[in-house]
């Protein structure tokens, strides 16, 4: 696995933030995340990783947000065209 921690040896600290009701966002760092034998298997790694996300968004739903781009390969069914822009004009 070609990650932080198995190239430079650096832990793994998972980090949550959210915003409280005074509008104060909190940030929050766990324990350092210890993969021991998945760190060689990429499937157990990433397991253990969505595990943290999970718990993170089970904790606080309402504070998730997702930004990432996640179906940008997608092939998505064109959009329909508005009426005036496929009508041609009569002659």
């Amino acid at each position: 696995m070609y990650d932080t921690e198995s190239i430079t040896g650096a832990p793994i600290i998972p980090a949550t933030s959210h915003r409280d009701e005074d509008g104060v966002t909190r940030v929050f760092l766990r324990a350092e995340l210890d993969l021991g034998a998945g760190l060689d298997d990429p499937i157990k790694a990433t397991q253990a990783l969505a595990a943290v996300v999970e718990k993170s968004i089970r904790e606080r739903p309402e504070q998730w947000l997702w930004i990432h781009r996640r179906f940008k390969r997608a092939e998505w069914p064109p959009e329909p065209r508005a009426a005036s822009l496929t009508q041609t004009p009569s002659a």
